[in-house]
């Protein structure tokens, strides 16, 4: 059986390990100098080590370590937080240490490394006082403020006696010359029950002047191989031509004749009315034109935009030749237009036959 021999097994190891303490015991006197305790933080107290007197000590491996305390156990101190190992207190003079508030830290940015990009200094940032709203710089200035800066070679711009302002530009590419009287008049310039005037006048000029009966205006340009057209838009109207430099000065006499001296027929006017308007309805039947008039009115409602340029079939049909004339006296003045001639002409003679074509037209109001 094998219980025997177990039981004498157990005692044996018991009687060994009695054995093996007796002979590994050393009296008090002969304690080698105790190794220091390393006190716990102040984030992790620990309970004092005690042992009764006498008591054997612990070894691991080669090296003795003793733990030590005095007969009556002093207070564990309380220490700021640290890495530093600290010295057990003397069992002699034990003393209890002050709870200590631990100090606040600033927080510091870590600097810069090598692998980072350092942020660049601020740049301080001024107040500045805003500008005063510049004033609306007219047409000729904008013009000769080019000229002075020599962008625009062989380009003259000037005034006539009368204030009409003249741009030439010379271009001998070929043997054309392009003439535009632009009067600073259009739809923005009419009230609501003369909406469409300016368009409608547009239409007059053509049907005879003081000059040229009906149908004789277009043929004096177009038998010299030239083209004849006028535009109205919102701000300005303009009456043009396109000619041969062989009689370029003769377009000259037309647009004036046009502009100033139109005869306004009132039959002629009834029967244009008709035009206009069917011109009129073609624009209602096209899907882009009336969308337009429809996003014009409500997007410019209350403003001098908000009417088409062509004006409406009631206001075209109330027109008279004397309103109309009287549209002409208000806003048709010298000083509120500006020729421009260009092609292959020269500045000199070209500014000469200008004044000798529109410089004796007077103005009879102030320029609005």
């Amino acid at each position: 059986m094998r219980t025997p021999s177990l039981l004498l097994a157990s005692l044996l190891f018991i009687s060994a390990t009695f054995a093996f303490a007796a002979e590994s015991s050393t009296p008090p006197e002969q304690i080698p100098t105790p190794m220091p305790v390393t006190m716990p933080t102040a984030e992790t107290p620990a309970m004092p080590a005690t042992a009764p007197a006498g008591a054997a000590p612990m070894t691991t491996g080669e090296t003795p370590v003793t733990v030590t305390t005095p007969t009556t156990p002093a207070a564990m101190p309380m220490t700021e937080t640290s890495t530093t190992e600290t010295p057990a207190a003397s069992p002699a003079t034990p003393h209890v240490t002050p709870i200590a508030t631990p100090p606040v830290t600033p927080i510091v940015t870590p600097a810069t490394t090598a692998t980072e990009t350092a942020a660049p200094p601020a740049i301080p940032m001024s107040v500045k006082a805003a500008p005063a709203p510049a004033k609306a710089a007219s047409l000729s200035s904008i013009l000769q403020s080019e000229l002075s800066s020599g962008t625009m070679n062989n380009t003259s711009l000037i005034k006539l006696s009368n204030g009409l302002s003249v741009l030439v530009k010379k271009d001998d590419r070929f043997p054309l010359v392009s003439l535009r009287l632009y009067v600073h008049a259009g739809s923005a310039y009419e009230s609501a029950k003369d909406a469409g005037i300016s368009h409608v006048l547009e239409h007059m000029v053509f049907k005879g002047t003081s000059q040229y009966p009906k149908g004789a205006i277009a043929t004096a340009i177009e038998k010299t191989g030239g083209y004849l057209n006028a535009a109205t838009s919102f701000d300005h109207t303009v009456y043009l031509t396109d000619m041969t430099s062989e009689h370029w000065s003769q377009g000259l006499e037309v647009l004036k004749d046009m502009a100033f001296h139109p005869t306004l027929d009132p039959e002629e006017l009834e029967k244009e009315k008709d035009v206009i308007v069917a011109e009129l309805q073609r624009g209602e039947d096209n899907p882009g034109q009336r969308l337009f008039r429809m996003a014009q009115a409500a997007a410019l409602k209350n403003s001098a935009y908000q009417h088409p340029i062509i004006g409406y079939e009631e206001t075209i049909r109330s027109f008279t030749s004397e309103g109309i004339q009287k549209y002409i006296d208000r806003y048709y003045q010298p000083q509120s237009m500006l020729l421009l001639i260009c092609g292959n002409v020269e500045i000199a003679d070209a500014l000469a036959k200008a004044e000798a074509t529109f410089g004796s037209l007077p103005n009879t109001l102030p320029v609005i």
